[in-house]
C-alpha cells in the first residue's frame, strides 16, 4: 500500500452528492459481484440522513473529482450513542493507497468527537480487502458484523 498525499480526505458537502451517485452505483455493481443484494437505495438514503444530520458522510478527492466515500449515520431506532455504517468505496484505480483507512479514521475521529459510544457496520465476508482493512483498526468483528467503540482517553468525563 502507498500513501497518496494528493488524496483530500474530508466531510462531504451538498455540492458533492451528485458526483457521489456513480460511485455509489459502482459500488452496488462491486457488490452484486460478490453475491451482495442492490443497496442503491439504502446507501442514498443514509448519505442524505448523513449530510443531514452533520454525521459522517466523508470523501476522498483527486482534485475535484470525487474517487471514495464512507457513510456512518444514526438510523432512527439505532441505538442511542451507536452510528452505522451505510458502505465505504474507493474506486478501482485508487485502490492500495490507503485512502479507504484515511477516510474510516477520518469519520471514527469525528463521529467520537460527537459524543458517539459505537460505530456498527457490517462486511461482506467474501470481501478480503476490507476485512484485512477493519481488522487493522481494532474494531471486533463477529461474523460481518463490526464495531468500534470510542477510546476510553476520549469518553467524557
Amino acid at each position: 500500500m502507498t500513501y497518496d498525499p494528493g488524496i483530500i480526505v474530508r466531510l462531504a458537502t451538498e455540492d458533492d452528492m451528485a458526483a457521489l451517485l456513480p460511485l455509489v452505483d459502482a459500488f452496488v455493481e462491486d457488490q452484486k459481484r460478490i453475491g451482495e443484494p442492490d443497496q442503491r437505495a439504502y446507501i442514498l438514503i443514509a448519505a442524505r440522513q448523513a449530510m443531514m444530520t452533520g454525521e459522517a458522510l466523508v470523501v476522498a478527492a483527486d482534485g475535484k473529482e470525487l474517487v471514495g466515500y464512507l457513510i456512518w449515520t444514526a438510523f432512527p431506532g439505532a441505538p442511542k450513542g451507536e452510528v452505522l455504517g451505510a458502505g465505504t468505496y474507493v474506486a478501482p484505480e485508487y485502490r492500495s493507497r490507503g485512502i479507504a483507512a484515511r477516510m474510516q479514521r477520518y469519520a471514527l475521529h469525528h463521529l467520537f468527537d460527537m459524543g458517539y459510544e459505537w460505530v456498527t457496520g457490517a462486511v461482506a465476508l467474501k470481501n478480503e480487502a476490507a476485512i484485512h482493512l477493519i481488522g487493522a483498526t481494532g474494531a471486533e468483528i463477529t461474523g460481518y458484523v463490526i464495531r468500534w467503540r470510542r477510546p476510553r482517553s476520549s469518553q467524557p468525563a
